[in-house]
């Protein structure tokens, strides 16, 4: 028991600190989300539900999405309050079921809007999930002993699964065993930061990080479960990993979320004295909180499935009974970090004609509707600057998802169109049509001098 509460136990101002981290990044998220309240929520954006309902069938047949129940912007808005007080509540006596509703209106927010999600989103959800099975606040506890329960387990496993995962799935690409899949990573024309790109350039650099990267994401995670001085070890492994990815890449809150969440690691001795006595929490029915530790311990054991099934052997069989539970309850996380790279790499262009001849750059706004008096040819490359990283997203599943490609390019066109039209005075200025154009070009690792070539991904006529 001394060794499971070394490892998985936590001390109770760790996990206060880790409380209010959690509540941090649900609130930056939804701040962050709040800027595309129309584009992304209502039914005025780029997926009016009807669309969604139609293009996501099969998955929102299965899911709870509240969202779904209204279309307007003030309606989303109001969702995006009470799931802001629901994060405020974490920091309460009531942490448990502000936990269970942020958990809730989180697995809603993100069933609307499937077409923008990205790891952070996986990351902060699971988290959420996990952290209503955490001791109450003011939790008995042994004197001086860490705070040890399934949901403690369940949380710390979690967060470092995440890197542990991604490190698993790089072992199974040849481009991060012959090293060369660092190169690539930081030569994405979309996605790689100005510093990625000039440390891309370094050839004697980049191979052996490639290999150190994937040795770290290995290993970090295992450290943190290795006693004192080896969790220290693993804290600052993660740490400088997730920097290095914010400043090289583009990648949202994902490095926010993942350093933000090791507070839970945080052990008690880097206190410094004893924890104070916490207030006392309400004391709860014996029944109900095996009950519920039952229910962690179920859905702790489903959780493990689904995470084998996705990064250990594939059994078909397997996933297929797994399915319906993990998607009703949006347990698939599968942590790739940039595993599985393009072929290639490339810039994107959305260019627009009038009715009056005139060009329009339709993705000068970053992803969003551009004003109406935006006019001239768009860039024939260099770096796209998005608005947001769930723009980038969007497109990103645009260029290399052919599945749902055709489905977002015409939700797209019908919103530039439809908003573009709605705002235009002048019957000359009306958006007639674009074209979306990818100039995709060979890595610079295989070609030193590499030319993009246009590629034309969609043609959308408004009037057509």
């Amino acid at each position: 028991m001394a060794l499971l509460r070394s490892a998985f136990g936590v001390d109770p101002r760790s996990l206060a600190l880790y409380r209010a981290a959690l509540a941090a990044c649900v609130l930056l998220d939804l701040a962050l989300r709040a800027f595309d309240l129309t584009a992304h929520y209502g039914d005025d954006g780029v997926y009016p539900r009807g669309a969604l309902l139609e293009q996501y069938a099969k998955l929102l047949g299965s899911r709870l999405c509240l969202h779904l129940a209204i279309g307007s912007v003030g309606g989303q808005a109001l969702f995006f309050l009470v799931h802001a007080g629901a994060a405020l509540a974490l920091l309460s006596r009531y942490a448990r079921p502000a936990a269970a509703l942020c958990w809730l209106l989180t697995y809603s927010l993100q069933s609307r809007t499937p077409f923008i999600l990205y790891g952070a989103d996986d990351q902060l959800r699971m988290l959420l999930l996990w952290a209503m099975f955490l001791p109450a606040p003011g939790a008995a506890r042994a004197q001086g002993q860490p705070l040890l329960s399934l949901g403690t387990t369940a949380s710390l496993l979690q967060i470092a699964f995440v890197v542990f995962g991604a490190g698993l799935n790089k072992l199974t690409h040849a481009a991060w065993q012959t090293g060369e899949a660092m190169a690539r990573t930081l030569d994405q024309d979309l996605v790689t930061r100005p510093l990625g790109m000039w440390l891309g350039q370094f050839d004697g650099l980049v191979q052996p990080a490639s290999w150190l990267l994937v040795a770290i994401e290995l290993a970090a995670p295992l450290l943190l479960f290795a006693g004192r001085y080896g969790r220290a070890l693993g804290i600052a492994a993660i740490v400088a990993l997730h920097l290095g990815f914010a400043a090289t890449l583009r990648v949202g809150l994902f490095p926010v979320v993942g350093i933000a969440t090791l507070a839970l690691f945080v052990p008690g001795s880097w206190w410094g004295g004893a924890a104070r006595p916490a207030a006392e929490a309400r004391p709860g029915s014996a029944a109900v909180e095996t009950a519920w530790s039952v229910v962690c311990a179920l859905l702790l054991v489903l959780n493990v499935a689904v995470a084998v099934g996705e990064h250990g052997p594939r059994s078909e069989r397997v996933r297929a009974a797994l399915q319906p539970p993990s998607e009703a309850l949006f347990l698939a996380q599968a942590w790739r970090m940039f595993s599985r790279l393009p072929s290639a790499t490339g810039t994107l262009l959305v260019e627009g004609k009038t009715r009056d001849g005139a060009a329009v750059d339709l993705l000068s706004a970053g992803g969003p509707l551009p004003s109406v008096k935006t006019r001239g040819s768009s860039p024939e490359g260099g770096h796209r600057l998005f608005h947001s990283t769930r723009w980038l997203g969007f497109f990103l599943r645009c260029i290399y998802m052919p599945a749902e490609q055709q489905s977002h390019f015409l939700q797209y066109g019908r919103y530039l169109c439809r908003n573009w039209n709605a705002q235009v005075l002048v019957p000359g200025e009306q958006l007639v049509g674009f074209d979306m154009i990818y100039l995709h070009r060979p890595y610079r690792s295989v070609t030193e001098a590499p030319q993009p070539t246009r590629h034309v991904l969609w043609t959308h006529w408004c009037f057509g």
